[in-house]
Formats: structure tokens, C-alpha cells, sequence
């Protein structure tokens, strides 16, 4: 049994709207190796395929493979250039490789931004300053999903500039009329992102493992605590109450 793919069919397979019967039926389905039929089901395919590449990796590692995927599909929409100059909004643990994925592609400098004095602290010790608005950027990385911050982005890139829309929204986003202005009068170009690629032409996955492998992005930097699985309760106490600070919380089994 693929003990991986039949945890991810507890977490998603009720997302596509089957009946309890149906969902037990393709959870069984899973679980005795039976015909893939259903969108979720053919990940079986792809997990099995990636587990080829995981030799070499530490588990650590592997369980930051799809948030360091992300990271990388983002990058990508952001055509940087050697020696561009990056800002990125949001240094939370993504924001944090993003920072990585941006030296790695030639990124001439990288700064952060965040309202959070604890992440700008944690992202010094990484090697990535606070952007304190004395230069205009080439390229902008909207990691927060907040009006504020996307509006602050348009600030930031310099003409001609490139703006990635990363970040979640947390509600509907908007953004004033001298903000619009900024879109327009520097000619920027904004370029969505989403999730990560993972077929024939264009593999995320595998490229954030090489990267891992070679020793090129760093993701062990990133992690802050480590639990017993037994311990769970209490890292989800620890992160929902905000009793410390964290970046990564990994469960050790």
C-alpha cells in the first residue's frame, strides 16, 4: 500500500464533492492498487514516479519538496535577469525560498518585507536584508495575499518592472487610484502564479530536488522545531496560540 497517496486521499479526496460511498469506494480502490479513474487517483502515478528521485534525500527535505516546488514555479513567472535586484513580500518559509530560488537565479540582490519584526530577524540570519525603500526594484514577489502589501509592491518595482502575484488573498483585493497609476506610468508587468507544474515538459518537483541534492537551496535552515508525532497537540498549541516564534514545524516519526 502507497501510505502516502492514502493520506492525501483523506485530505482530498472530499474536495471533489463524491458521495461518502464513492470516496470509501476510491479510497479502497488505493488501497488494493486497483484502475486510477478519478483526477486525484492519477497522482498515484506521479507520487510513484517522484519517489525515484528521492534517494539521496533526507526525509527533512522531502517534506519541504512542495512548498520549495511552489517557490520555484513562481520564480519562474518572474523571468529574472543576472544582477536584477528582488524584493520579496512575505518572509514566511516560502518567502524564505523564494529568496533562495532568486540567488540562484542571478538575483544581484534580494531584500524581504514583512510586518512581522520576529521573520525580519530570521531572515537576516539566512543572509537576506529588510528592503528599506532607498532603490526601486526589477522584480517584485507579492507573497502575502493583503491589499496593502500588493499596493506596496507597485511602489517598489522600478519601470518596467516585473510584479509576480503570489500570496493567498485574504479577502477581496484592492487598491487605490495612485497605486493603479503606478501599473501604468512604469509599465509594469504582473504575472500570476499558481501551485506548481509537475508533467513531461516542466518538472518543479525534480528541479527542487536536484537543487537539494546539489546543496544549491538550503531548506534545513528553515525549520525551527521538531515534534514526536505523539507531541502534535502541542505544535499545533505552540503555532496556533503563537507561543514562539517558528518557520518550519516538522513531526518526526
Amino acid at each position: 500500500m502507497n501510505i502516502t497517496l492514502y493520506l492525501l486521499a483523506l485530505l482530498f479526496l472530499p474536495l471533489y464533492g463524491f458521495s461518502k460511498e464513492t470516496i470509501q469506494k476510491k479510497k479502497q480502490n488505493i488501497l488494493n492498487n486497483k484502475a486510477i479513474d478519478t483526477p486525484f487517483e492519477k497522482l498515484k502515478t506521479g507520487i510513484i514516479t517522484l519517489e525515484n528521485y528521492l534517494d539521496d534525500l533526507s526525509f527533512e527535505e522531502a517534506a519541504i519538496c512542495e512548498p520549495a516546488s511552489v517557490a520555484l514555479h513562481a520564480i519562474n513567472q518572474a523571468n529574472i535577469k543576472i544582477g536584477d535586484k528582488v524584493v520579496i513580500y512575505g518572509a514566511g518559509p516560502i518567502g524564505m525560498i523564494l529568496a533562495q530560488w532568486a540567488k540562484i537565479n542571478g538575483a544581484g540582490s534580494v531584500e524581504v518585507v514583512d510586518i512581522d519584526p520576529e521573520k525580519i530577524k530570521f531572515a537576516a540570519k539566512l543572509g537576506f536584508a529588510e528592503y528599506g525603500g532607498s532603490y526601486k526594484a526589477n522584480v517584485v514577489i507579492e507573497g502575502t495575499g493583503a491589499s496593502s502589501a500588493l499596493e506596496n509592491c507597485f511602489k517598489t518595482a522600478g519601470n518596467f518592472g516585473r510584479v509576480v502575484l503570489m500570496g493567498n488573498p485574504l479577502g477581496d483585493m484592492n487598491i487605490n487610484q495612485k497605486a493603479y497609476w503606478e501599473i501604468l506610468r512604469k509599465q509594469l508587468i504582473l504575472a500570476g502564479t499558481w501551485n506548481s507544474s509537475y508533467n513531461g515538459k516542466i518538472n518543479d518537483w525534480k528541479n527542487s530536488i536536484d537543487a537539494m541534492k546539489n546543496g544549491r537551496l538550503d531548506v534545513k535552515s528553515l525549520i525551527t522545531h521538531r515534534y514526536d508525532l505523539k507531541d502534535c497537540n502541542k505544535a499545533f498549541e505552540m503555532m496556533r496560540d503563537k507561543k514562539e516564534f517558528y518557520s518550519k514545524v516538522l513531526f518526526c516519526m
